[in-house]
């Protein structure tokens, strides 16, 4: 059984202020060879970026600068081989509403590390023409900063049950999940399971054995005491936490 206790704060925007933006605001054409000039339809300014809620905001607000055309906006985000791992939808705005404003959120404390292209869209008029579509984009550094190890162990009566639990301090990690291999003195994996994931960015999950060994879902014989060696590491980390145990199974 796996499962997390005890929240203990909301560090979430930690790991967001560990982004490192770099090239704000550099504006791109999409097809260089036929598009106009993005000027001389929209005005385009990028805003400071926010944290809330445990998001991390890019905001832009754009002018519609022609007359009788509505706008358009929508973003989206890659990774380093261009690969599309968020969007955000297209809005249009008549062309009295003025300028408008979008503040665009992400969780990228899910994201794995990596250099990431954020790009925002904007449109003028509804026929996606070759002269009427422009990105400005950003890039950045995602560092997660993920840090997982064993705070206590205790052994536990689970109505009736006794289990061995080890307590797990889970830093920056909100979307990860912790997996839990015990094996014994000679090496023989005898029990592993991997809990749901994490919640937060600052908490105490749990991992616990009834000490027991497993083969696949089936449960064996009883192991006996001795020495066992526990291995916790992380879906999405390169990070390994090994400890031994001397554990009394009676």
């Amino acid at each position: 059984m796996m499962g997390q206790t005890d929240t203990r704060g909301k560090k979430a925007l930690s790991l967001l202020l560990a982004l490192v933006m770099m090239l704000a605001l550099v504006p791109a054409l999409e097809m260089t060879a036929l598009a106009a000039s993005a000027e001389d339809y929209v005005s385009v300014h990028k805003n400071d970026s926010f944290s809330k809620d445990g998001k991390y905001y890019i905001s832009y607000t754009a002018e519609n600068l022609t007359f009788g055309k509505s706008m358009y906006t929508w973003a989206t985000l890659c990774d380093a081989k261009g690969k599309q791992v968020a969007s955000w939808s297209k809005k249009s705005y008549y062309a009295s509403d003025g300028a408008a404003t979008r503040n665009l959120g992400y969780d990228y404390s899910t994201l794995p590390d990596g250099t990431y292209t954020f790009k925002f869209y904007v449109q003028v008029g509804e026929d996606m023409g070759l002269y009427d579509r422009w990105y400005w984009s950003v890039k950045y550094t995602n560092k997660r900063n993920e840090s997982f190890s064993i705070e206590s162990y205790e052994k536990w009566n689970d109505n009736g049950t006794m289990r061995h639990k080890w307590n797990v301090q889970c830093t920056n990690m909100r979307g990860l999940k912790l997996t839990m291999k015990v094996y014994d003195s000679a090496g023989r994996l005898v029990f592993s399971i991997t809990g749901p994931a994490r919640k937060t960015n600052d908490e105490v999950g749990f991992c616990s054995w009834t000490g027991y060994r497993y083969e696949g879902d089936t449960r064996k014989e009883k192991c006996k005491s001795g020495t066992y060696l526990v291995q916790i590491t992380a879906s999405g980390s390169k990070k390994v936490v090994e400890e031994e145990y001397k554990l009394n199974m009676n």
